[in-house]
């Protein structure tokens, strides 16, 4: 109790010394690496938090929160490919886990590979429809991409949720006029087409 007060009252340092002093004794308890990773991610020691989610999954192996914490450590790193490695294992252990759909999301965007993150905005939109904020990020890469509808569908979505309604209004408008400049120029090539082949 003494260890979740010290964290949850943002006392990270002592929360640390304590959780440390604490593994001590108790070697195998899950919790204190658990808190140990937390303080340690939230202070930015990141070889410390590695060590301690590493720590919780040779305790735990099917630790979803471990992983997902872990890809979000690689994440802050660059290291895109590590934080997919990290969030799709903590996605196939927890299906249902909204957040790091979202945040696996976010690494293939990293990567450019649109099409993925598409994916994983929608599967984290499955378990949470009202999250306005992935709603909206998930229009703005469907925008990149090149799905303007499915953009069009997110914005008005988000807009229902709220968010910040200048700024989504801003894109939505954007993204509708993005689509008609497309269709202006599919229509020109199509008649191009026809009297090529005529």
């Amino acid at each position: 109790d003494r260890l979740i007060d010290l964290f949850n009252d943002n006392r990270l340092a002592e929360t640390i010394s304590f959780a440390t002093t604490l593994t001590k004794k108790f070697p195998s308890s899950l919790i204190l690496y658990e808190v140990l990773g937390a303080a340690n991610m939230a202070l930015k020691i990141t070889d410390e938090t590695i060590k301690n989610f590493h720590k919780v999954l040779q305790l735990k192996p099917n630790h979803s929160d471990a992983y997902n914490n872990l890809g979000m450590v690689f994440y802050d790193q660059l290291k895109f490919s590590k934080a997919i490695e990290n969030y799709q294992k903590a996605v196939e252990i927890e299906p249902s886990f909204a957040e790091a759909h979202f945040n696996l999301g976010n690494a293939f965007r990293q990567t450019s590979d649109l099409r993925k993150a598409i994916e994983s905005y929608r599967a984290s939109l499955t378990i949470n429809p009202e999250d306005a904020e992935v709603l909206s990020i998930c229009g703005q890469v469907c925008s990149d991409y090149g799905d303007f509808e499915t953009a069009i569908h997110c914005y008005q979505k988000a807009l229902e949720f709220d968010l910040d309604l200048a700024e989504i209004k801003v894109k939505l408008q954007r993204v509708i006029e993005k689509k008609k400049e497309i269709d202006t120029l599919v229509d020109i090539y199509a008649e191009q087409a026809e009297l090529t082949l005529d």
